[in-house]
């Protein structure tokens, strides 16, 4: 069985497979169709409820973060979700190399869900054996990508994202409690709030 990610106490979240993160669930919106899809360029852009800046902030986004742009004929603002930004801090990017990151992510974790039931091994990154980051390391290891070792130096790999934000794919790193280390657990989300890890000897891969 696969465990939900809402348990987790405290999570970041990694994606590496994917050129850029989409911050979007959908490419429409109110039956807006997206003309385009846009990468910020700035730190804290600022999401506003009308295109102007007296206007309210709905939210911030962190730079490198993809957006569907549902319209562009704004004078310097674009219009993303439930709310607008400038232009000046949007670059627009290839919607089919969006895509393609995309059908990556699928891959990986469809191929990651085949390891369901494989041994619990400390230390262990093989089919033979996994702990949860040598998992984690070679399933992508399978797809070209070489990952940090531990838990805590996957947090090195990648771009934050939110709980939000999740595909396919996507790294969930978790902390428990007051532990000295960054982090104690790391898994791969498999889409609908589910993860895919080696979690104990006692269970396996599940």
């Amino acid at each position: 069985m696969t465990h939900l990610v809402g348990k987790a106490a405290r999570i970041a979240v990694l994606s590496v497979a994917a050129v850029l993160l989409l911050a979007v669930s959908a490419l429409a919106a109110e039956e807006e169709m997206a003309v385009a899809i846009g990468a910020t360029t700035g730190s804290s852009l600022r999401l506003r409820s009308e295109p102007s800046t007296s206007s309210s902030i709905v939210t911030m986004l962190n730079e490198d973060v993809a957006v569907a742009v549902l319209d562009d004929t704004l004078d310097g603002w674009y219009k993303i979700g439930s709310g607008y930004v400038s232009a000046d801090y949007v670059t627009e990017v290839d919607g089919a190399a969006y895509e393609a990151s995309y059908s990556k992510g699928q891959e990986i974790a469809d191929y990651a869900l085949q390891f369901k039931g494989y041994r619990y091994v400390h230390g262990g990154s093989s089919p033979s054996g996994f702990d949860c980051s040598g998992f984690t390391s070679y399933v992508y290891k399978q797809f070209g990508y070489s990952l940090n070792r531990t838990c805590s130096g996957l947090l090195d790999n990648g771009t934050p994202v939110s709980m939000s934000e999740l595909q396919p794919g996507d790294i969930v790193i978790f902390k428990k409690g007051n532990a000295n280390t960054r982090a104690t657990h790391v898994g791969l989300y498999i889409g609908n709030q589910q993860f895919i890890h080696a979690s104990t000897a006692k269970v396996g891969v599940i």
